[in-house]
């Protein structure tokens, strides 16, 4: 059996998604049938803001749209390469194809077109503003223009191999590194801070409450909440339960 957990973060709420594998299940008592596309290598899951879920499989080189509620799902995009990351704008997914080197579009007519290229792309996440950023398996933070122009964002120190990218309520972005770290980066600047350390994630998201959320094979914990300080003094640095806050810091 193949089970792999992802973590959809719609409002304060997780839907998680149960999919792989010989042993191919998904959300509620569902059954798939032979007409459905099964989920066999998941790097990706996102929510638009319609309230649909978009799984990307790498396996299968294509972008799976998941019914939250009954489980169904159909084939929405296909003809990708390695889909790694995924982001949702009111009109458009935004698909970052890792051996490709580019930064996908998909739009409303379900059309996939290349926005822009960008060598070892992980990651891709739309800003509050409708922005769209990009983190690269070398440690290249950009913004991308609707027009495809790449601006880089340097960091000071640069980005262990970053594999998750969000942003927070303020409008910073969330960064998840190799290192065993999250960090908060100005999108202005590109000073950053250190949100969490000490855990083994690669892909996070971020809850309209502020919650931060890490996605931890098998399970999904959160880890961070975006609030005012409580017992800053007892913040801890490692996650410890599942579905828990541990550390909780200032917006």
């Amino acid at each position: 059996m193949h089970l792999v957990r992802l973590a959809a973060v719609t409002l304060a709420t997780i839907t998680l998604l149960a999919a792989g594998g010989s042993d191919d299940r998904a959300v509620a008592s569902h059954s798939r049938t032979a007409a459905e596309p099964a989920l066999r290598h998941p790097y990706a899951v996102v929510v638009d803001p319609r309230g649909r879920v978009f799984v990307a499989d790498g396996a299968t080189r294509r972008i799976v749209l998941v019914n939250p509620r009954t489980g169904r799902r159909i084939v929405y995009a296909g003809g990708l390469v390695e889909p790694t990351g995924l982001a949702a704008a009111r009109d458009a997914l935004y698909v970052a194809d890792f051996h490709a080197g580019v930064v996908r579009r998909v739009d409303a007519d379900r059309r996939v077109l290349t926005l822009a290229r960008l060598a070892e792309v992980t990651a891709v996440a739309v800003s509050p503003t409708g922005a769209v950023y990009a983190v690269t398996m070398d440690g290249v933070l950009a913004r991308i223009s609707a027009a495809g122009r790449i601006g880089r964002i340097p960091v000071p120190g640069g980005l262990d191999r970053p594999h998750g990218i969000a942003f927070d309520r303020s409008g910073d972005i969330l960064v998840a590194e190799d290192s065993r770290r999250v960090r908060r980066i100005d999108p202005a600047t590109g000073r950053a801070k250190l949100v969490v350390g000490g855990v083994d994630t690669n892909k996070i998201a971020v809850a309209r409450d502020g919650t931060l959320f890490l996605a931890r094979a098998p399970r999904v914990e959160a880890c961070a909440a975006f609030s005012p300080v409580r017992n800053r003094s007892s913040c801890s640095t490692t996650c410890t339960s599942a579905m828990s806050p541990c550390c909780r810091t200032a917006a």
